[in-house]
């Protein structure tokens, strides 16, 4: 069974970043992804946590060493990290994000930039946005033979 903290959209909130790296911890994930728009809290939290902490760049994030994308794997189940903002529809219509991620071969999506918490199947891709942790929301996904458990949560 494998534990991923995921947040988004920190968007330089310090005080709900540093709340969600106390989370981290006590929770004891086994990773964290931060999806974009926050590269300084991203970075923050992957010097403070003891579990590996991946991110990739938003659309306001300056850092051009930082992935845009990322093919990530736990425990036999590919999932794709993005923030969104590649999609110029994704504010209302999931349907190109779903199909990038079909034909990158993976069963999950994590995306940012909306700010909207969402959680629904596109396909065979579930699609998961933890909100904004600037305003204090971020998604617990557990997996655990082959299965995906999305929770949305709030600080």
């Amino acid at each position: 069974m494998t534990r991923l903290g995921v947040v988004s959209d920190s968007h330089g909130a310090a005080f709900r970043t540093r709340q969600f790296a106390e989370t981290a911890q006590r929770e004891r994930f086994d990773a964290v992804i931060h999806l974009g728009d926050g590269m300084a809290e991203a970075k923050q939290l992957k010097a403070s946590l003891p579990m590996p902490v991946y991110y990739v760049a938003g659309n306001c994030d300056f850092d051009m060493e930082a992935p845009r994308e990322l093919v990530l794997d736990f425990d036999g189940v590919k999932l794709l990290a993005l923030h969104g903002h590649v999609f110029p529809s994704i504010r209302y219509d999931l349907s190109r994000l779903s199909y990038y991620a079909e034909e990158k071969g993976v069963a999950l999506a994590l995306y940012g930039h909306t700010h909207r918490p969402d959680v629904e199947w596109a396909g065979s891709v579930l699609l998961v946005n933890p909100g904004a942790l600037k305003d204090g929301r971020y998604a617990v996904v557990t997996i655990e033979d082959g299965n995906i458990i999305p929770r949305l949560m709030e600080l």
